[in-house]
């Protein structure tokens, strides 16, 4: 069934009457969204029509605007008595950001940038920046000097995991080389398992060049040795 006001399957007089009678018990918009399996947009927007009243967007939630205007005045109000007390600026800043004030606001008060703000707050191991409420994305931070961090962590796991298999190739070709196999062969095979020209160089006190020799070599034999 088609809805007059709106052009979705989904609204018929009997969700209509479901959605009044959630309303009249007087529960949230998310909790009303969350019951019906719609987004709280969703059922304001069809409340407004039912109701006869122009849809506007940027009026929407506005009990949690309210909400986030109280809070921003605690917020507010906090930071301006912890500078009465004398706490140190840097602290006020972290505690400000982790109450979830906007770092403009927190730059206004004490005449700096927000930018500077977002340092201060970063240096005194602020875990959060994002705004209270929302869900925070650990695999990629939102700032930079996070994402920077979190990039320099995974090339230091990733130079170690290529450490280790640089060590068991070397073990290996050592190895070989104990059991009889020449030493240009076990060689080659080590520059195949992913060992650099310069780590192999150092095991044996040559030069990078030489080894590269080393490896042509092989390659010049195995090429002509089927037609011996």
């Amino acid at each position: 069934m088609i809805n007059r006001y709106v052009r979705s399957p989904f609204w018929t007089p009997k969700q209509d009457a479901l959605l009044r009678k959630l309303q009249a018990a007087r529960l949230s918009v998310d909790a009303i969204a969350k019951q019906l399996r719609l987004t709280p947009t969703a059922v304001q927007r069809r409340s407004h029509h039912l109701q006869g009243l122009k849809f506007r967007p940027y009026a929407l939630r506005a009990s949690d605007l309210d909400s986030r205007k109280q809070r921003q005045n605690e917020a507010i109000a906090a930071m301006r008595a912890a500078i009465r007390k004398g706490v140190p600026r840097d602290t006020i800043i972290a505690q400000a950001v982790n109450a979830g004030l906007r770092r403009s606001i927190i730059a206004g008060e004490f005449g700096l940038n927000p930018r500077t703000v977002f340092r201060l707050a970063l240096l005194q191991g602020t875990p959060k920046f994002s705004r209270p409420g929302r869900p925070r994305r650990t695999e990629r931070p939102r700032s930079r000097l996070g994402y920077d961090a979190l990039l320099k962590a995974k090339r230091a796991q990733y130079r170690k995991l290529k450490e280790r298999e640089t060590l068991a190739a070397i073990k290996k070709m050592h190895a070989a080389i104990a059991r009889g196999v020449p030493r240009y062969t076990a060689i080659a095979q080590a520059l195949k398992s992913g060992v650099t020209y310069n780590r192999i160089g150092k095991e044996f006190g040559l030069s990078r060049q030489r080894v590269h020799q080393i490896v042509l070599s092989q390659e010049a034999l195995a090429s002509i040795s089927p037609n011996v």
